[in-house]
This record gives C-alpha cells, sequence and structure tokens, in this order.
C-alpha cells in the first residue's frame, strides 16, 4: 500500500490507553504506529529493528519495550495493531469504492465503449495526412503535461481549432488524463493521441449538434 498522507488519531482514546507511559514510551509507541500506517503493513518483531524505528539504543528499547509493545498482538512473527489494521482496512475500502466510482463516472462519460476511444469520428484519409503532421514530437516543452497526454502549443492550438465548440479544451484533456489511469486501459495507452483526438472529436461533434437543433427549434430564442 502506497504512504497515505495523514493518519487518524483519536486523542481521547489514546490518552485513556497510555496514561502510564513514560514520556519516552509515548514517542516510541508513536513512531511505532507512524511506521505501521505509513508501510501499511505490521511491524516486524525484531528488536533491533524496532529501537532503530524508535530512535533507541539496545538497552533503553530494551528498558521500555514491554510497556510499548503491549498494545501490539504478535502474529507469525509480525506484530499487529488492531486499531491501525481497522483503520487501514477502512481507509483501503472507502479509496476503492471511490475509484470505482470514478470509473463508473468516466465510463459513462465516454459510451464505456472502447472504440470512442480508439476511433476518431469521421476519420478520412484526408484526416490521416494531416494527423502525421501534428503527432507528438518528443522534444519537450508541452504546453499540457498530463500522466498520459502531453501536448506541445503547436498541437494544443491546433486541437482548440479543430474542436472551437469545447469553451475549455484543457479541463476536458484533464478529465481524459483521468481517464487514461484507469487500469483498464493500460494496454490503450500506446495510441494515446489519436484516442483522445476522437474522445474531443465526439465531444465536439455533440456541441455541434446541440447547437443546431436550438438553431432549428422556432422556440429556441425564447429559451435562456
Amino acid at each position: 500500500m502506497a504512504a497515505l498522507p495523514y493518519m487518524p488519531l483519536f486523542v481521547a482514546d489514546y490518552l485513556a490507553d497510555t496514561r502510564h507511559l513514560t514520556p519516552a514510551q509515548h514517542g516510541a509507541y508513536l513512531l511505532l504506529i507512524m511506521n505501521y500506517w505509513q508501510t501499511g503493513k505490521p511491524l516486524p518483531n525484531d528488536d533491533a529493528r524496532l529501537a532503530k524505528i524508535v530512535g533507541m539504543n539496545k538497552r533503553d528499547w530494551a528498558h521500555n519495550r514491554v510497556e510499548v509493545l503491549e498494545f501490539f498482538i504478535e502474529q507469525e512473527n509480525m506484530l499487529v495493531h488492531s486499531r491501525i489494521a481497522h483503520e487501514l482496512s477502512r481507509v483501503a475500502d472507502k479509496s476503492l469504492k471511490s475509484k470505482r466510482a470514478a470509473q463508473a463516472s468516466v465510463q459513462r462519460r465516454f459510451g464505456g465503449r472502447s472504440t470512442d476511444a480508439e476511433r476518431a469520428l469521421n476519420h478520412t484519409d484526408t484526416d490521416k495526412e494531416k494527423e502525421k503532421k501534428v503527432m507528438p514530437d518528443k522534444s519537450g516543452g508541452y504546453a499540457f503535461f498530463g500522466k498520459t497526454v502531453k501536448l506541445t502549443e503547436r498541437h494544443l492550438s491546433e486541437w482548440r481549432r479543430l474542436f472551437h465548440s469545447i469553451p475549455d479544451i484543457v479541463a476536458e484533456l484533464s478529465t481524459i488524463d483521468e481517464w487514461w489511469q484507469l487500469p483498464d486501459n493500460a494496454a490503450k495507452r500506446a495510441n494515446w493521441f489519436l484516442a483522445t483526438k476522437g474522445m474531443l472529436n465526439k465531444k465536439h461533434q455533440a456541441n455541434l449538434s446541440t447547437v443546431k437543433e436550438r438553431e432549428d427549434d422556432p422556440m429556441a430564442k425564447w429559451m435562456p
């Protein structure tokens, strides 16, 4: 598990359980549970490694280890902290739910079909010739720099011109770049340029259709 940015500390519970600890033991205990949280796994039941984690020499650690380790349970030569393990599991479940919700949202937005992301709409032979002229180079100096989508100023300007109905193309590219990070799309990333252009073209065509429908509707002028 990747290191988490923060660890919940329930102060009332902590103080109720640790009133008997000395200041040095408080420090050692907090350093151990912080290490547990950051690594996302139980601690090794190894005095040399534990002493290193808490910054004590072997003598000081031997003097304080019993009081500090009373909060841990030994399992298969590892030290498990039930409260930290519970919180890690809760955070992992929440992260998984958020990831699934984001993936479902993106799939709904792009129709849930890989062909929409892999093929540009109305892509003619003439379009292919133009494509060769705007394929990304590797010189750096990107005007848009995402994890997958990376465009030079020339390419970004070209897409702004081609997909002029999209009011904020940078925001749209950021959303698409997030879509590329989904695990199911890893195998498709090598063709991100054409696929991303196809997504923008789809959005552009939808915007143009909406504008045309309003122009053809005699009541549209009375609508906000």
